[in-house]
C-alpha cells in the first residue's frame, strides 16, 4: 500500500531489534538516561536524531523513515509484522503530467533467517501531486506499508526504495526478533494515523501507521496509539504511559479494551500538550502488570525540527531572530508554550500562503550545511564563527583570501554580502583548525543579530 499525505508530521525506518515477554517493558530498545546521545540529537540533523534514538534511518540518495510493529496472528508461532516507510516528495524525481506532476518509486522487501528467504516482495508505486510546489516538500508526504506474517524468532529485514526515474536508492537492513503472542499477552502499541479494530487474530490488521511515531507540538492535539490484547477476563484495562528516557512519567491514559471474542482492542489518545518535547517511551501495560511493551514516539516542533527540549530549540534559534523576539518564547509557561510556538511560527513565516514555513526550513538547512562545512575540534559547525555567519546569511557572494602580510600569523578569509552591504573577515588559527572573526567583524555581526528581522 502506498499513499500520499496531504499534511504530515516530521521527520526513519524504525526497525526494532527484540521482544522478550517479561514484567519489564519489551519491544523497541531505547537509549537510557539523559546523556547527550540519549536525548539531544540535533534539530539540524533529524536523521541522526532518529538513529541515536534506536531507529534505523536511511540517509542515502532516497532517504526514508519507518517502523515495524507486531500484532498477533492466528498461531502463537507467527506474528503479523506491520512494516511502514515514509519519505518526502522531494526525494523523488517528478515530471509534468498534464496539469499535474508524477513520480514513481519501487520498494523491494526481503526477510531472511540465516540463508533462508522467508519473504520476498516488490512493489511499484506512483505519486501524483497537483502543483510543482508539492514536488519540493521536504517533510513526510509519502507512506508505504506492507503487512507480512512471519515466524517467531530472529530475522533480518532488508528494505530498498528506488526512484524509478533515475535509479537513485535508499537502503536499510536490520536484525529483529519476531515475538510470539500467547493468550495472556499484549500486542505492540502502534502510533497510528488511522486504525479499524479487527475481530479475530486471523484477520489482517487494518492500521495506517504513523511511521515516524511523531506528532507536532502546537499543531497536533493528540498522539493516537492503537492497542490489542489477547485473552483475559473483561473488564480488561491497559494502562498507556508516556515516559522520558530517565523514567519520568509525563502523562498516562487508562484504556478499557473492547472484547471481540478472545481479541481485545482499544485506543489511547495522549494529549500532545502534556507530552513535552523530544523522544519518549510509550509503554502499554496489562492491568495486573504482568506484561509491558515499550515503543518510541517523538514530539517535534515541526517538519524536520526534532529536539530534546523546549530550551534546546531556543538555543538553535539564536541566529534566526533577535534575542528580544525569542524572549516571548522563553517567558511562556509550559501550558502557554504550544500557543506561543504557533504564534512564533506564524509571525516569522515569510510566505503565509504556503503550507510550509520556509523561513525555518531554510534556516535549518543552512545549519545542516554549516555542520558539514565548518566543524572545528569539539565545536559543531553551526556554532563556529564561519558557521554562525552562514546560519544567518547563507552563501556569501564572494570569498577571498588576501595574501598575508609577513607580520601576520595566519591566513585571512573575507566573506562579501553585497545585498546586505556586509563584509566579514576571518583569521586562521591553529593551522586552519579554527577561523575567528576579527573584533570589528564580530561587532558587525552582533549588531546584525540585534536588529529586528522582517
Amino acid at each position: 500500500m502506498g499513499c500520499v499525505r496531504g499534511t504530515a508530521s516530521v521527520a526513519l525506518v524504525a526497525l526494532m531489534t527484540s521482544c522478550i515477554r517479561s514484567s519489564a517493558p519489551s519491544g523497541v530498545p531505547l537509549p537510557s538516561g539523559s546523556g547527550p546521545r540519549a536525548t539531544s540529537a540535533a534539530a539540524a540533523e533529524p536523521v541522526e536524531f532518529y538513529r541515536e534514538a534506536g531507529f534505523i534511518a536511511a540517509a542515502e540518495d532516497v532517504p526514508f523513515v519507518g517502523a515495524v510493529r507486531f500484532l498477533a496472528d492466528r498461531s502463537t508461532d507467527t506474528a503479523y509484522a506491520l512494516i511502514a516507510l515514509s519519505f518526502a516528495n522531494h526525494s523523488l524525481t517528478f515530471a509534468r503530467d498534464g496539469e499535474r506532476y508524477h513520480a514513481s518509486y519501487d520498494v523491494a522487501l526481503e526477510v531472511r533467517r540465516d540463508t533462508s528467504v522467508l519473504h520476498r516482495s516488490s512493489a511499484h508505486e506512483d505519486v501524483r501531486v497537483g502543483s510543482f510546489k508539492e514536488t519540493t516538500r521536504d517533510e513526510e508526504s509519502v507512506i508505504f506499508q506492507r503487512i507480512v506474517a512471519l515466524p517467531r524468532g530472529e530475522v533480518t529485514i532488508d528494505i530498498a526504495v528506488t526512484d524509478a526515474a533515475n535509479g537513485r536508492r535508499g537502503h536499510a537492513a536490520t536484525a529483529i526478533v519476531v515475538p510470539g503472542f500467547d493468550n495472556e499477552s499484549l500486542g505492540w502499541p502502534i502510533v497510528a494515523y488511522d486504525a479499524a479494530p479487527r475481530s479475530t487474530r486471523a484477520a489482517q490488521p487494518n492500521v495506517v501507521m504513523n511511521p515516524r511515531a511523531t506528532v507536532v507540538f502546537g499543531r497536533d492535539s493528540v498522539l493516537a496509539v492503537y492497542l490489542e490484547a489477547y485473552g483475559g477476563i473483561p473488564p480488561f484495562i491497559v494502562r498507556v504511559t508516556a515516559q522520558t528516557l530517565d523514567g519520568h512519567t509525563v502523562t498516562a491514559d487508562t484504556v478499557p479494551m473492547l472484547d471481540r471474542g478472545g481479541l481485545l482492542t482499544g485506543e489511547a489518545k495522549l494529549r500532545v500538550a502534556r507530552l513535552g518535547l523530544g523522544l519518549l517511551r510509550i509503554i502499554a501495560t496489562r492491568q495486573d502488570g504482568s506484561d509491558a511493551v515499550a515503543v518510541p514516539a517523538v514530539v517535534s516542533f515541526g517538519e524536520g525540527l526534532v529536539v530534546a527540549t523546549f530550551d534546546e530549540m531556543l538555543e538553535y534559534l539564536r541566529y534566526f531572530v533577535s534575542p528580544d523576539r525569542l524572549q516571548a518564547l522563553r517567558d511562556a509557561t509550559p501550558a502557554q508554550r504550544p500557543a506561543a510556538w504557533m504564534t512564533f511560527v506564524r509571525e516569522t513565516d515569510p510566505n503565509p500562503l504556503t503550507a510550509e514555513q520556509e523561513g525555518l526550513r531554510d534556516y535549518f538547512e543552512r545549519i545542516r550545511t554549516a555542520n558539514k562545512r565548518f566543524r572545528e575540534p569539539d565545536t559543531p559547525g553551526w556554532t563556529t564563527d564561519r558557521g554562525k555567519v552562514f546560519d544567518v546569511l547563507g552563501e556569501p557572494e564572494e570569498i577571498t583570501e588576501p595574501v598575508a602580510a609577513p607580520s601576520q600569523r595566519g591566513r585571512t578569509q573575507v566573506w562579501e554580502y553585497r545585498r546586505q552591504r556586509a563584509r566579514f573577515v576571518f583569521v586562521e588559527e591553529g593551522n586552519g583548525e579554527r577561523w575567528r572573526l576579527t573584533p570589528s567583524s564580530q561587532a558587525e555581526f552582533d549588531a546584525m543579530l540585534r536588529r529586528p528581522k522582517p
